[in-house]
């Protein structure tokens, strides 16, 4: 006698392969429920910067300092709601935010905020205003932190 097979074969599936890979999940979803995707996040602002979207901000890939208030030039040039129309203005605003932090935090963006006489500069790049004494100060200090912890983390491995 034959004896029967306790478990179902699976069927030959082929895994899904994303085949466009700016199509990153949005959001991650953990016990605490839905959070911005870090990599997504990374990706759209490479793509902002040197990819196929630089059209739409070029002073992000310029680096140079930007004015003040910009997030709120970001939406309308990102078309957010055209590209996400599901969802919300806060998640909306979490995006644009998530740039502009890794924007700001990149020591090329330090180093051009603290550089003498110094000016801010719309999303085209064009200069509208000099970055004020107090940060440019704020920029040496951010940027004198930042090389103490590589050099720390450098000493560590």
């Amino acid at each position: 006698m034959q004896e029967k097979a306790l478990h179902k074969k699976p069927a030959n599936k082929k895994p899904q392969v994303n085949k466009n890979p700016h199509k990153l999940p949005l959001f991650v979803y953990g016990k605490e429920g839905a959070i911005l995707n870090q990599k997504f996040i990374e990706m759209l602002y490479r793509r902002l910067c040197y990819g196929d979207l630089k059209h739409l901000a070029p002073a992000l890939g310029q680096v140079l300092p930007l004015r003040l208030h910009v997030h709120k030039d970001l939406p309308n040039r990102l078309n957010l709601k055209q590209r996400w129309p599901d969802l919300n203005k806060g998640d909306r605003h979490k995006i644009i935010f998530a740039i502009l932090r890794i924007h700001a935090k990149r020591p090329e963006y330090l180093r051009a905020v603290a550089a003498p006489n110094s000016q801010r500069h719309d999303l085209d790049g064009k200069p509208l205003e000099p970055v004020s004494a107090e940060h440019r100060a704020y920029a040496r200090q951010k940027r004198e932190r930042l090389n103490r912890t590589s050099e720390i983390s450098r000493k560590t491995l």
